[in-house]
């Protein structure tokens, strides 16, 4: 059978309020993804956002957000993390940046959000929640940080960190 000219793959009528025909904003966000030397290699930091759902299953993601009026993207990606974490950093270099799609209800719009990771070296300071979008802030293996990170491009970028740490490790 031949598709009708036209004709959306895998879609029947589309609803009114279909996400589809919302506007789409870009927006761009910078974070870090923060390395310490541990026990058994190296050490990052992940952080879990606050919920005000007690359902939903935790999420662990890595600091980021906006970058304010002036600020290049490394002051941004180091002050998202001091501000997330309590934690002061060091860039070591910019690792791929990675792209998504999420939808905004209250604002009927669509955004595709870019955001550039920063491998960045531990410079001081504990992990400290910022307690207003970020619970709990806790450092874990590098090595299989990837596995508890709950966003697949996340888990991207943590397996890149590990490979470049690894390499300056030796």
């Amino acid at each position: 059978m031949t598709p009708r000219a036209g004709a959306r793959r895998g879609s029947g009528p589309r609803r009114r309020d279909d996400q589809r025909d919302w506007p789409v904003k870009h927006t761009t966000s910078y974070g870090g993804v923060v390395v310490r030397p541990g026990h058994e290699g190296f050490e990052v930091a992940l952080v879990r956002p606050r919920s005000d759902d007690p359902t939903k299953e935790a999420i662990w993601a890595l600091p980021k957000g906006m970058k304010e009026e002036g600020e290049d993207p490394e002051t941004a990606a180091c002050r998202e993390v001091l501000e997330e974490t309590g934690l002061e950093a060091e860039i070591i270099g910019e690792i791929e940046a990675i792209t998504y799609w999420y939808a905004w209800a209250p604002e009927r719009v669509r955004y595709r959000k870019t955001v550039r990771f920063f491998l960045m070296r531990h410079a001081g300071g504990e992990p400290n929640a910022d307690g207003y979008e970020i619970a709990e802030v806790r450092f874990v293996p590098l090595a299989g940080a990837a596995d508890q990170a709950s966003y697949p491009s996340e888990r991207k970028v943590l397996t890149q960190a590990a490979e470049i740490a690894n390499q300056l490790e030796s």
